[in-house]
């Protein structure tokens, strides 16, 4: 538990550091293009379909829908679903109606996230490398084209009929106090206790040696966070000078960066300590040689 605690108070660190000491602004600004959405789509799904597999191969008695939903439940809790609809919920100034805000802010990204899962399961099904990268591709121009439109407009539906009883509004304002950081960093572990799941379920499946496995470890989280290559598309494509698009997309990566490497290095020392608790004990039990 320190260690997840250390961990969650580090990472979020990250970006609470760029926002309020260095003034990164958020990411805001409606990029020109669908192309970034779809790459980070394409990397996430495929990353989805290779945790997908792990789940199957480690649970052969569990059913297909059991590891769908164990793999839904990760993208959903890595991404920060419900943490960011208690957080819009807590901002908001409409108090009586407050958590139904939340619970609203959450239906769109839960859906996408159940399509995404759906998507990996479906591909897992193909042997072939070069057809899953494919079906990862296509997967990405569909949700970007056809799921994230349908979403998005069904999503406006429920604001719009809601609206009379959820006036726009908040009181969570920059620089940010203890009133607003306090139950930042405690919903944190969301995507904390989710990625250390993560490390759980895939630690075995990555490439062998410490180095390679932290960094395989580290690109994963970052792909299923949909990080790996968003901080350098948007600023690419974002309006503005690309350095300040850069750094204002980088706090979030730098973040899911290191969560996943606190989480690797935490696991690691974990397995460490449980190993050679086990040696030790093996060795005591043991009778005495002559």
């Amino acid at each position: 538990m320190l260690s997840m605690a250390v961990t969650g108070v580090l990472a979020l660190s990250v970006h609470v550091v760029m926002l309020q000491v260095l003034h990164v602004p958020y990411p805001g600004a409606a990029l020109r293009t669908k192309l970034p959405e779809i790459l980070n789509g394409a990397v996430m799904i495929w990353a989805a379909t290779w945790v997908y597999d792990v789940l199957r191969t480690r649970w052969t008695g569990r059913s297909a829908l059991f590891c769908f939903a164990t793999l839904f439940v990760l993208l959903a809790g890595l991404n920060e679903t419900l943490r960011a609809a208690f957080m819009s919920g807590y901002c908001s100034t409409q108090a009586p109606v407050r958590w139904l805000i939340g619970l609203l802010a959450s239906l769109r990204p839960l859906g996408a996230y159940a399509v995404a899962a759906a998507f990996a399961a479906g591909l897992a099904r193909f042997r072939s490398k070069q057809a899953r990268l494919c079906g990862s591709a296509v997967a990405a121009v569909l949700s970007a084209y056809l799921i994230a439109p349908v979403l998005g407009a069904a999503d406006a539906v429920i604001r719009t009929y809601a609206e009379q009883w959820m006036p726009a509004g908040g009181w969570c304002v920059l620089p940010y106090g203890p009133d607003v950081l306090i139950p930042a960093y405690l919903t944190f572990i969301e995507p904390v206790l989710l990625c250390f799941v993560c490390a759980a379920l895939v630690w075995d499946r990555l490439p062998a040696g410490a180095l390679w496995r932290t960094a395989g470890f580290v690109l994963l989280i970052l792909a299923l966070k949909r990080h790996v290559l968003a901080s350098f598309l948007y600023a690419i494509y974002a309006p503005g000078p690309a350095l300040t698009a850069l750094a204002s997309a980088g706090q979030f990566s730098l973040e899911a960066a290191a969560l996943g490497w606190l989480t690797a290095v935490s696991w690691r020392w974990a397995r460490g300590g449980a190993s050679g608790r086990a040696a030790k004990k093996e060795r005591s039990l043991s009778p005495p040689t002559i």
